[in-house]
């Protein structure tokens, strides 16, 4: 080939190279643009989500809060009281599925992030456990909580999620299945060299039809259209917890039992918390005692009697009243008598009070220590239970650890001849009452109906407060006053509250002085908390507002002495 040939053929080369250059620079700008495109999407969709969220709950909040208080106040009369009851969990309902649709709304744009923090799980279950116990009441359910012997208690994970989980599953147990039983069970598992969290729910409802498990993990599907006439919902829980699941490498999967019913369970990876992970101390004062618990319902009452005898405790568990006594004379007979009986009061199939008038007839039985568990929605007649001999009481659900706090106060107080209320010395109502009203509490909020309700809910609870309008007024009133806590709302004008919480924290570092800060937010989002945290807030309080929170914040960080 000439040279002149080999010139224009590698001419003709270098044009091609230039021309895919050109067509490489014009793609690469294509997905630039397309990328920074998407990005403003997604943060003009975070801004909504936020904005909606606190749009929808800043009435919401208006409404719960108010209800809330009108709930306490005894003056109502019972149709008064039915009618807000039912506002109540109206207001439950509507916040549920505002929840539901915005946490839908996050994980499909890809916004949902979860956290990995160090957190007790087995708090976290028995306080679930507790508060929706009263749901299985109200449809006459047994409902137990098994936390296998072994199972660690600090893990690491993103607890708010796993509760939303747990909470979902517990509830769609309960709302569907009509009697019978209600079993959560928390443990570790091993999968090949994995260790993994499972936590399941069985129920004994109506099972899930075979044909219908492939969909029963989408959105807006539910299991029967008779049910959803009957229960309501937007058959987004499932759908919502199943990807919460698959963010965290786990899974759900359901199956029907044979005898009836069915079975959820989510597993997860596990990495547990070495630094936080103690053993269980049982209290000194139990170890040499016999205790006997009378119990209808055969899971709870075995759950608890593996818990204690695996703790060191000698126990044993009876599920009617007839076998009960002759346990006790049994014990008599051997020489190795009981020592404390642990009485569950459901009528008809256990009656507490019939129980004691039977061991109060016995002369061998006298020295027995009775203690009457009850159910939190009625109010029992102190006089009634010191005639019959109980010398402590409690209420259901009955947890391994509260059991355990009520054996070892009231024998105790047992021992010192003292009756358990007067063990502390003070009474509740005292404690409650006592210099409530000398601590100032400030609430920096911009919004009037949401200040009305802040102020009316620390009012009831015998607490001083003060009111900004917005950050700068916040910063300037704890200037001059000394608060025990401030709540600062976020979105405010002038100043917001991440900003005034930083200046408040700068300020603090000259005199080594700390004002607990808790956030009022409707913004539930990554950003927001990590923002917070950055800006020195202490804790959060999600808007609406109950009064049950809002007395654990301050029994946190405003203390009655």
């Amino acid at each position: 080939m000439s040279e002149k040939a080999l010139k224009k053929r590698l001419s003709r080369e270098i044009e091609k190279v230039k021309i895919l250059e050109k067509i490489v620079e014009d793609k690469t700008r294509e997905i630039y643009l397309a990328m920074k495109g998407s990005e403003e999407e997604s943060v003009v969709k975070s801004d909504f989500l936020s904005r909606m969220s606190h749009e929808i709950r800043t009435p919401l909040n208006g409404i719960i809060g108010m209800t809330s208080l009108l709930l306490q106040d005894e003056h109502l009369t019972d149709k008064q009281r039915h009618y807000m009851d039912i506002m109540e969990q109206s207001c439950d309902s509507l916040l549920s599925l505002v929840n539901e649709i915005l946490d839908y709304s996050k994980l499909r744009s890809h916004m949902m992030k979860l956290e990995n923090i160090s957190f007790d799980l087995e708090k976290l279950s028995h306080e679930l456990y507790s508060a929706m116990y009263l749901m299985a009441e109200e449809k006459n359910l047994e409902m137990c909580l098994e936390y296998k012997i072994g199972t660690p208690n600090w893990i690491y994970g993103d607890p708010r999620r796993i509760r939303q989980i747990l909470a979902n599953l517990i509830s769609n147990a309960l709302k569907f299945t009509e009697e019978g039983c209600v079993t959560i069970t928390v443990e570790r598992i091993e999968i090949g060299e994995l260790e993994k969290l499972k936590i399941c729910v069985k129920d004994t409802g109506p099972g899930i039809p075979e044909d219908f498990k492939d969909k029963l993990f989408k959105e807006f599907t539910q299991a029967d259209t008779s049910y959803t006439r009957k229960h309501e919902g937007a058959g987004l829980g499932l759908a919502i917890t199943n990807q919460l699941a698959l963010l965290m490498n786990g899974c759900i999967k359901v199956e029907n039992i044979p005898s009836g019913g069915s079975d959820f369970c989510f597993t997860i990876p596990l990495k547990v918390d070495e630094s936080k992970n103690k053993p269980f101390e049982l209290p000194e004062v139990l170890k040499p005692l016999r205790i006997l618990i009378v119990y209808s319902g055969v899971a709870c009452a075995n759950n608890l009697k593996d818990f204690m005898n695996h703790s060191g405790v000698n126990c044993h568990v009876c599920y009617d009243p007839m076998s009960a006594i002759e346990k006790l004379k049994e014990g008599i007979k051997s020489e190795t008598p009981y020592d404390m009986v642990v009485i569950n009061h459901f009528p008809p199939e256990l009656d507490a009070f019939a129980i004691a008038k039977s061991i109060k007839k016995d002369p061998q039985l006298q020295d027995l220590v009775l203690i009457f568990v009850g159910t939190a929605k009625k109010n029992y007649d102190e006089k009634l239970l010191k005639k019959h001999r109980f010398s402590g009481k409690f209420f259901r659900p009955i947890s391994s650890s509260n059991l355990i706090r009520a054996l070892e106060t009231t024998w105790i107080a047992h021992s010192d001849s003292l009756a358990p209320e007067e063990a502390d010395g003070i009474s509740l109502e005292q404690q409650k009452g006592k210099s409530s009203a000398e601590k100032k509490i400030l609430i920096a909020e911009d919004d009037r109906l949401n200040q009305e309700v802040i102020e009316s809910m620390l009012n009831s609870l015998g607490y001083e407060i003060e009111i900004a309008k917005n950050g700068r007024e916040a910063v300037e009133k704890w200037e001059t006053t000394p608060y025990e806590m401030i709540l600062m709302d976020i979105k405010m004008p002038v100043l917001n509250g991440i900003d005034a919480a930083k200046i408040i924290r700068e300020h603090e570092k000259e005199t080594d002085s700390h004002t607990p800060i808790v956030a009022l937010t409707a913004q539930i989002f990554e950003s927001t908390k990590k923002a917070c945290q950055a800006a020195g807030i202490d804790a959060f309080l999600p808007k609406p507002l109950k009064v049950d929170d809002l007395q654990k914040c301050l029994d946190q960080y405003a203390p009655r002495p």
